[in-house]
């Protein structure tokens, strides 16, 4: 809680919670990450790290996949 992440994002998707961000990350093949706040979903690419920011929630996504 209170982390924002670095990288670059585009327009916020409405949420209702930040475990929706996930799968929205997923379907994103540049997303390596996401941030909740204030009922959006932001999509990060090429994040590196956490940064603080208050009132947000964030994590990494990993895009790979077993088959």
């Amino acid at each position: 809680i209170d982390m924002d992440m670095d990288g670059t994002n585009g327009p916020g998707k409405q949420a209702k919670q930040a475990t929706d961000c996930c799968d929205d990350c997923l379907a994103d093949p540049g997303c390596n990450g996401v941030t909740f706040y204030n009922g959006y979903c932001y999509m990060k690419h090429h994040a590196t790290k956490f940064v603080p920011n208050k009132g947000r929630s964030s994590a990494f996504v990993n895009q790979s996949h077993s088959v």
